[in-house]
């Protein structure tokens, strides 16, 4: 019998199982050792980047040619959150904007709101 017969479908799993652990091993050695890289905020600076901030401590980015649509800022605040809480202005004409969203402008509901209980939207 020559050397090649005895190589196997056994074998051959085994020695996959045994690289796949040699790669994981030398991945997590090689985090290890270079440690994971921090999330950093590229404020269009040349590789280092600055730290990330609260969202709360950084001013609105306005668009550059807003004037041409908004002449009263201050009134267009104003409408916006009249919208917001106005119940007809809603995607069913029933429910405000402001009822799901209110929590930080997030959808906080655990349910599916278009088809609570999962079915199928077609009928059988």
């Amino acid at each position: 019998m020559n050397a090649e017969s005895d190589f196997g479908p056994r074998q051959a799993r085994r020695r996959i199982r045994v690289l796949i652990a040699v790669l994981a091993g030398a991945t997590l050695m090689a985090l290890a050792i270079g440690g994971m890289p921090t999330a950093r905020a590229k404020h269009g600076t040349s590789g280092g980047g600055t730290a990330l901030a609260a969202l709360n401590t950084l001013a609105v980015p306005a668009q550059p040619d807003i004037q041409r649509f908004i002449k009263d800022s201050t009134a267009a605040k104003k409408l916006g959150k009249a919208l917001f809480w106005d119940m007809q202005a809603g995607s069913d004409g029933r429910t405000a904007c402001a009822t799901c969203h209110y929590d930080a402008g997030s959808d906080n509901r655990s349910r599916n709101q278009i088809n609570p209980r999962g079915g199928s939207f077609t009928r059988s």
